[in-house]
């Protein structure tokens, strides 16, 4: 019988068909049953390196995949038979390798990332983190703000007056394209000063306020989100004004409370549910996932209703002695690394510019007694002395490590005399408590957002240290009662963070306070400084959005930041 004849019979092989494979004859056709795996008699008879047949499909693929096949002859091709896709394919139409046939789909794939997915970095975790939580507070602004974090940082110099170069030094910096921050901050708040003057008109109703007396000395809160604030009249008196500050009343939302639990307690009734009736297990969380699920309830920052008083800004003080030389928005120049003096001295200090304000908000004057809570690593410390209204300052901070840092900037930019007035210790920032400073500056640990996207040494975000993050919010707020607790009444405190996080920013804020009230008598306001960002804003961009606070925004043009200051006034 010739190939084609009779040679249709599903399961059959004639041993003519093997010859043109150069295998030897076997002994007996045999019969590759459907839905049964060929024997491995068979299947050694047919291996692919004793054939030349660049057309045939070796056995073995067939086992390899747990593919059970039937091979038959169907005219001159060779076809191959699937038993489970029921499929036929010729060879000599598909090619050799057909994935219909010989690819098999597993049904449980297991990828085995240990080995093929590579691991995160702590980096890329952090950039996830903000990510999740930035963009939804800063909506179409967080990917200028994302692509500025992740962009080489801008830095301005402080120029150190106790260097006998210090206005030689200016001269030159200048010639390079650098102007003096501070100057120019002075001279636009000036020319404020001067528009506020005239344009002032006294007895006007605000008209974005509801029916609320807008009397001299009053300040209108134009920063804060549309759902801060709801004027209804159907809740009662939301906002009360006396003198030259704006008072959130007590009872806000407590008609909406009330209603929302009786309504709560009604649906509980209807459900016949109560709190004997057992409840089972929906689902069960690890300590892994619980720790993640309180870092997210940490990272984000709820509103409360709480009588904050947040009275007018005065027109701030800003010390000219404090030279902070940057370069003009969308000049990306560089400032070369300071040399020393003739009296070994360096030059200036340089770091990220947008950190003299926290200091300019202090308002200085002359023989002022100054807490630094968190002095390390030493630049705002340093921006203190520059002003030259004081040296009776105090450096504190837990970490020895980071002292050390502080004591090398001391040594590279302070005379002998001016570092022998500072006094530096190393101690728990919760530990002050007698209000005996006229300014206490709160620079707080903080998600540090540049450091952390930038670095992999000693960064928050390693799945080891989630512990940290989740207590951060409770450390910070431990230290600015403190602060307030060692101010004296009449002084202000400033807490500072170097984070667009929410929950360590306006939250902080807003939990001391709650904190203040509940534990003692303190009587402390917030201080608007919205006159003091309009004054460096052709410098920083600031973000309109805070509560309590500025913030000053990296972008591409002034990439400074991100610094978050608010200023706190004791009263008693």
């Amino acid at each position: 019988m010739g190939e084609g004849e009779g040679g249709e019979g599903e399961g059959t092989a004639v041993a003519s068909d093997f010859r043109c494979l150069g295998a030897r004859k076997p002994r007996a056709p045999e019969i590759v049953q459907p839905g049964l795996l060929a024997s491995t008699k068979l299947r050694n008879q047919f291996d692919p390196r004793r054939t030349n047949d660049d057309q045939f499909m070796s056995f073995r693929n067939i086992f390899r995949f747990s593919l059970v096949c039937t091979y038959t002859t169907h005219a001159d091709n060779k076809m191959l038979h699937c038993i489970r896709t029921q499929s036929e394919r010729c060879w000599s139409c598909v090619g050799l390798i057909s994935t219909n046939i010989i690819t098999g789909q597993r049904r449980f794939y297991k990828e085995k990332w240990v080995m093929n997915r590579k691991k995160k970095t702590h980096t890329e975790l952090a950039l996830n983190h903000f990510d999740t939580f930035y963009s939804p507070v800063y909506n179409k602004l967080w990917p200028s703000i994302r692509l500025a974090l992740l962009s080489p940082q801008k830095y301005g110099a402080i120029v150190n007056n106790f260097s006998a170069d210090a206005d030689d030094i200016e001269s030159k910096l200048c010639q390079t394209g650098a102007n003096n921050a501070v100057l120019m901050a002075v001279e636009r708040l000036n020319q404020v000063e001067k528009l506020t003057t005239k344009s002032s008109d006294d007895g006007k109703v605000g008209q974005n306020l509801g029916n609320i007396d807008i009397s001299d000395g009053t300040h209108k809160i134009q920063d804060w989100h549309d759902n801060d604030i709801f004027l209804d009249e159907s809740v009662g008196k939301k906002v009360k004004t006396t003198g030259d500050s704006l008072l959130l009343n007590k009872n806000i939302g407590q008609k909406e409370e009330s209603e929302r639990f009786e309504t709560n307690d009604v649906s509980i009734v209807q459900d016949g549910q109560n709190l004997m009736k057992f409840m089972p297990t929906t689902k069960v969380y690890s300590e892994k996932e619980l720790l993640y699920k309180e870092e997210s309830r940490q990272s984000v920052y709820t509103p409360k209703d709480i009588p904050i008083v947040i009275v007018k800004e005065r027109m701030p003080y800003v010390p000219k002695n404090l030279r902070m030389m940057v370069y003009p928005k969308g000049n990306i120049s560089e400032f070369a690394s300071p040399r020393p003096d003739r009296g070994g001295l360096l030059a200036y200090y340089l770091m990220d510019a947008s950190s003299v304000l926290p200091v300019i908000a202090l308002d200085l004057h002359p023989n002022d007694k100054i807490l630094d809570l968190c002095a390390a690593p030493g630049g705002k410390s340093l921006s203190v002395l520059q002003t030259l209204l004081t040296e009776n300052l105090t450096c504190s901070d837990s970490s020895q490590s980071r002292m050390f840092r502080l004591q090398k900037v001391f040594h590279s930019y302070l005379t002998e005399s001016t570092k022998q007035n500072v006094v530096q210790q190393v101690c728990d920032g919760i530990a002050f408590r007698e209000p005996v400073y006229d300014k206490v500056l709160v620079d707080v640990p903080c998600n540090t957002d540049r450091h952390v996207l930038t670095y992999e040494d000693n960064n928050l975000f390693k799945p080891g240290r989630i512990q940290d993050r989740i207590h951060l919010p409770e450390l910070q707020k431990k230290l600015l009662i403190a602060g307030i607790k060692s101010c004296k009444p009449g002084g202000s405190i400033v807490y500072s963070t170097c984070t667009l996080s929410p929950s360590q920013n306006d939250g902080v804020i807003q939990s001391a306070f709650e904190e203040i009230w509940k534990t003692s008598k303190i009587d402390i306001v917030v201080q608007n400084l919205k006159e003091l960002a309009e004054g460096f804003q052709d410098i920083f961009k600031f973000h309109k959005g805070c509560q309590f606070g500025q913030l000053v925004l990296p972008s591409i043009s002034a990439n400074f930041g991100p610094m978050y200051f608010c200023k706190i006034n004791r009263q008693k």
